[in-house]
């Protein structure tokens, strides 16, 4: 039997938790004992996940305050198509977390999905936001609401003491932390009794409401869209408090490790939650409404004791215990599932390692439950810890952007990857736009919130930096992360075995110093194992290397045996070898970027190079394609330059035996494997994505001049105006830092596909310089001068390059390109007549509007008048109206001049865009007259005549080009 101390072992897993090598549980002198896989068990079924994203979804929130959405929405009836449309979007965002849960089947949720696709840094930032920020300050308001309810049901008719519920909330916060570190089973029962009694409290409500309707009192539904709001900011806001109110609908993804079958359980649960939350809340609000007046709902401060003092008499204490059990099943769940994340993020070296242990006795992450809930603790001692939610909504709205974008992201990176779930492409698209619309909605409603939210997420950048991507960390600061280590092994009574080695020398001489006779816990980044088939003289299994940042680790017993030693095996009991930090460093390099993949090593006895390796299967096939690749597909019998079936071999295994990882951007290049990270110029998708540029650019360059000159920008409209910049914005960022960097350029009749070199093209370009000048951010000034100042927009039209080269780049894929240089030309003048049109209202304005017969009148559209005004006189056509002082007549001179100017344009333009698309047609006829006189004086036959006239005819009609013509008249003068 092994020891009781030795049971508590740590997890030493690699990508995930169940990609954990087996580990021996032995005391330092106990007998061998059995294997033990120390991971987190897979005992959530589909029942269990419906209760957890039931659970997390209705709070306290149903119960105390769902006044959000009538508040903004104005009538019953439209708050109650509200509450359906937001139960839809977010089962729309549910299915699309589905995808990508099954995608990447890793606990994290948002942190996996997010560090895939984007990089550690951005899934680093969410997990320091979520750590301090986010869920600690849910759970403590969750607990904080708990206690004061229990108190209600206790003190009903007294004010609750602040400290008391402090000190409640403290308790039920250790307790179910206690419950979750005990065991997967007991939390997940919980879980299901509370949810349980939450549907049944809703039950009530609902079945009490119906009664109500049925007995004939519908007065508070009889006139349900009376009093609904029109105006589009207030609209908007209903459904930003309806969305919020669905918020949890993605916990389950924390903990998709736990799942039993998470590529079914996680998509069914899904499936059930979401339609079923949603009849819920929609129900629960029809009994509202029906009971309670509007009135009575907006000044509640909990509907639901309201409610229950209207209907249930002398039951009423029964609505706020179940309010505590709401909170209380909704602080289980979020504990249950958050605690994972912060394992998951420990586990990939993003947290200190000592919070990645697991239990081996219940298996559960005892330490990343322990540090939540004492940050959740601390936040419970500040005064007023509902301050943190103004700054929350954007910061978590922003986060789950990034999720759903990720999912378009890894749709076009690796369009081969296996999907067991796989949404159509339209709903993760819906959903994007409602999340950008969550977080561009606060930016302008509360700039103040929103600048606070972006500063926390900021102040993770140089922890980042310091703590995770500086490799070469002062001795002191390494020695402390391994003290760190040792204590919270030590506390959890993770002890180190003298039969294991460590990595680190100062580590393991410091747990020498305090005592510690079990191996110490260290994250992996990697897992690698030797081949136990070769091992030696003791039978002693060859031991697995478990890499970090800087360590590797061997894990198991000691090997004792095998050439490669110098030592004798007893010298090997009392020293314990560290593997080199080069042979570790160059393990890594060969795993490519994919770290969390296990990579063979080579045994010891024999050397370890990469040419003494044998190709694999899969690096023979890639190697395989890739000379194929490199092969003309279609040869010509006498090409003297193809390759034979030898050389073919040869090659294949050279470049097989040569192949070092997998991630190699040549061969997966040449292979088509992975994601083409340059962008043809001339293709369809680029130009596509300029025709999104050029209408953003165009938007700016129309919407500027017309804001700043003409009354259209109201503080009404100021939301929707602004919200539209920020997307014009992004728009201009995507394609200065992710676009136009990777656009190949031809260099010396070259195509230049290298990153560097299109990269620095890019930047020498003076077109970057004007990419710079059009995002100066002066916007930064509305929190100072105010958002009715779009002048300071004006950089933005130094983006106008854009827009002429999607012109360019159309004019070069289409059959009549002189449609696009006309489409031009009119875009051109229309412009200047805009501008024209700005400029003589601005100057009516300046005098004074309908001072006189020649200023505009305010009245009606004045817009339109202005540029009809412009436009008779930029054609001078038409008779307008006499100025009446030296100003007029200078601004009248003027626009003449300009007016002159553009009819000449437009006139040569056309002119020569008609006579540029004629022109090829013109010379083929003349081409073809000169050819049947050829033939006529040739006296051919008339049947060889016909038939040489059709087959130009068709030679034109299909490819509209003279080479055929050309050709074929070139050989007949040759023939005479």
């Amino acid at each position: 039997m092994p020891s009781t101390t030795s049971r508590i072992i740590m997890a030493v897993g690699g990508a995930s938790a169940s990609e954990c090598q087996p580990l021996k549980a032995g005391g330092g002198g106990g007998g061998s004992g059995g294997k033990q896989e120390v991971k987190l068990r897979k005992e959530l079924g589909l029942f269990d996940g419906v209760a957890i994203i039931v659970g997390v979804i209705i709070g306290a929130g149903i119960f105390v305050s769902p006044k959000g959405v009538l508040l903004h929405a104005g009538s019953v009836g439209l708050a109650l198509i509200v509450w359906i449309l937001s139960g839809i979007l977010s089962l729309v965002g549910a299915l699309c977390y589905a995808e990508l849960g099954t995608m990447i089947p890793k606990s994290g949720g948002d942190y996996a999905y997010i560090g895939e696709a984007f990089g550690p840094l951005p899934a680093f930032l969410y997990l320091w936001v979520a750590l301090f920020v986010i869920i600690p300050t849910g759970n403590a308001i969750t607990a904080l609401t708990f206690a004061q309810y229990v108190l209600q049901m206790i003190q009903p008719n007294c004010e609750p003491d602040v400290d008391a519920i402090r000190l409640i909330a403290a308790l039920v916060t250790c307790l179910l932390t206690a419950i979750n570190c005990r065991n997967v089973k007991l939390v997940t029962k919980v879980q299901d009794i509370f949810v349980g009694t939450k549907i049944l409290a809703l039950g009530i409500i609902i079945v009490a409401g119906l009664v109500y309707i049925f007995q004939g009192n519908l007065e508070n539904l009889s006139q349900p869209m009376q009093g609904s709001s029109t105006e589009p900011g207030l609209i908007a806001l209903s459904f930003y408090s309806g969305l919020f109110s669905y918020a949890g609908w993605n916990y389950l993804n924390f903990v998709t490790e736990e799942l039993r079958d998470p590529y079914k359980d996680l998509p069914k649960a899904i499936a059930i939650s979401l339609p079923l939350v949603t009849v819920v809340y929609v129900l629960t609000n029809v009994a509202y409404f029906a009971v309670l007046t509007q009135n009575e709902i907006l000044a509640s401060e909990a509907v639901a004791v309201t409610f229950g003092s209207r209907m249930l008499g002398a039951m009423t204490w029964v609505m706020p215990f179940f309010v505590a059990c709401s909170t209380f099943g909704a602080l289980n769940g979020a504990i249950f599932a958050s605690a994972r994340l912060f394992f998951v993020g420990a586990r990939q070296g993003h947290l200190p390692a000592a919070i990645a242990l697991i239990n081996v006795d219940c298996l559960t992450p005892v330490p990343s439950l322990i540090f939540l809930c004492l940050i959740t603790l601390v936040l419970l001692l500040i005064d007023d810890v509902y301050v943190l939610i103004n700054y929350l909504t954007f910061v978590e709205s922003l986060f789950i952007t990034m999720s759903i974008a990720s999912l378009l992201w890894l749709r076009y990176k690796q369009p081969n990857a296996e999907r067991p779930i796989k949404v159509h492409i339209s709903l993760p698209i819906m959903f994007l736009f409602v999340c950008l619309f969550l977080v561009t909605m606060p930016v302008y409603e509360r700039p103040w919130e929103v600048g606070v939210g972006l500063l926390i997420i900021a102040t993770g950048i140089p922890v980042y930096f310091i703590c995770i991507r500086w490799n070469n960390k002062p001795k002191w600061m390494v020695r402390a992360s391994d003290g760190l280590n040792l204590l919270c092994a030590k506390s959890f009574k993770c002890h180190f075995g003298k039969a294991e080695i460590m990595a680190s020398p100062d580590l393991y001489e410091m747990s020498n110093r305090r005592g510690f006779r079990q191996r110490p816990y260290t994250a992996p980044m990697a897992t690698y194992s030797f081949d136990s088939e070769n091992s030696t003289a003791n039978n002693t299994p060859r031991p697995s290397i478990y890499t970090i940042s800087r360590n590797v680790v061997m894990d198991d017993r000691i090997w004792q045996g095998g050439s490669s030693l110098s030592e004798p095996a007893d010298a090997l009991g009392r020293r314990r070898y560290v593997i080199p930090r080069g042979v570790a460093r160059l393990v890594r390099n060969l795993s490519g970027r994919r770290r969390r993949e296990p990579v063979p090593l080579r045994p010891r006895s024999a050397p370890f190079s990469i040419a003494s390796q044998e190709p694999s299967a899969n690096t023979v096939r890639l190697a395989r394609l890739s000379v194929e690749k490199l092969q003309p597909k279609k040869a010509a019998p006498n090409l003297s330059t193809k390759v034979a079936p030898s050389q073919s071999t040869d090659l294949i295994n050279s470049i097989a035996k040569s192949t070092i990882s997998l991630d190699d951007p040549t061969m997966m290049s040449n292979t088509g494997y992975c994601w083409k990270r340059n962008i043809d110029p001339q293709s369809h998708s680029y130009i596509g994505w300029l025709s999104l540029v050029a209408l953003a650019c165009l938007y700016n360059c129309w919407v500027i001049p017309l804001r700043c000159f003409f009354p259209y920008q109201t503080p009404e409209n100021t939301p929707i105006w602004l919200t539209v910049d920020f997307c014009a914005d992004i728009i201009y960022v995507i394609d200065m830092a992710f676009i136009q960097p990777r656009v190949m350029f031809i260099s010396q009749g070259l195509w230049v596909n290298d990153r560097s070199q299109m990269r620095r093209n890019y930047l020498t370009k003076i077109e970057f310089k004007m990419d710079i000048m059009s995002l100066i951010p002066l916007e930064l000034l509305y929190f100072w001068l105010g958002t009715d100042k779009p002048y300071l927009r004006v950089p933005r039209i130094l983006k106008i390059h854009a827009f002429y080269e999607f012109f360019s780049r159309l004019e070069s894929v289409l059959a009549s390109p002189h449609l696009v240089r006309v489409a031009r030309t009119v875009l051109n003048m229309l412009y200047m007549v805009h501008l024209n049109a700005c400029a003589y209202y601005a100057f009516s304005d300046w005098e004074g509007l309908g001072s006189n017969r020649w200023t505009i009148a305010d009245t009606g559209n004045v817009y339109v008048r202005a540029f009809y005004f412009a436009t008779k006189t930029a054609t001078s056509i038409g008779k307008n109206p006499k100025p009446e002082n030296e100003k007029e007549y200078v601004f009248m001179t003027i626009s003449w001049l300009m007016g002159v100017f553009v009819f000449a344009l437009l006139i040569g333009q056309v002119r020569d865009i008609i006579a540029t698309a004629t022109r090829g047609e013109t010379e083929y006829r003349r081409l073809l007259d000169q050819m049947l006189q050829y033939m006529q004086r040739l006296n051919l036959p008339h049947d060889l005549q016909v038939k040489v006239k059709l087959w130009l005819t068709y030679t034109w009609q299909q490819q509209k080009t003279l080479s055929k013509p050309r050709d074929c008249l070139s050989h007949t003068e040759t023939i005479t």
